[in-house]
């Protein structure tokens, strides 16, 4: 008996009955691969060159000397002293509206980069208001004059309410 069962349980029976068939079937016999390769087909319209093109709207280039006489640089003599404007000026966006007086409070109109509102003596830009330049104080209103004096640093500027 137990020649028999050695027989059936033999690897080489279930190799060639099984994993044979399934090794061959994934085989090709045919090598041949025919591959036609085309070249475009281009449009009538696109195989010949035009007759007339249209000119291109270009600008002329510009002469060197003209281009060098537009660069500004140095000074016609660099042995002058240094010409430097040390005045304090204020922006362009800030304007000066008015004056009110309420309860011994002497306010000023102001609007700075599109914003309007009211500053006092001591407001200083970024801390108290928005209606200032950063580190930009109110230093004085003078109700007489129309003047409102601002400060930056240790330099003041006075902007008056109706400039002559």
């Amino acid at each position: 008996m137990n020649l028999i069962t050695k027989n059936l349980f033999n690897p080489t029976i279930y190799f060639s009955f099984f994993l044979f068939p399934f090794l061959m079937s994934c085989s090709s016999d045919q090598n041949n691969i025919i591959e036609v390769i085309t070249p475009p087909q281009i449009p009538n319209e696109f195989s010949t060159i035009p007759e007339q093109t249209s000119k291109p709207e270009l600008f002329p280039l510009v002469s060197v000397d003209d281009k060098i006489s537009e660069i500004k640089s140095g000074r016609i003599n660099p042995f002058l002293p240094l010409e430097f404007n040390d005045e304090l000026q204020v922006p362009s966006t800030f304007k000066y509206y008015g004056q009110i007086s309420s309860q011994n409070t002497l306010n000023a109109f102001v609007s700075y980069d599109n914003r309007n509102g009211t500053v006092k003596a001591g407001d200083v830009g970024g801390k108290s208001t928005d209606l200032l330049p950063f580190g930009w104080t109110i230093l004085e209103l003078d109700i007489d004059t129309k003047i409102l004096t601002l400060g930056f640093g240790d330099r003041s500027v006075d902007v008056d309410l109706f400039p002559r």
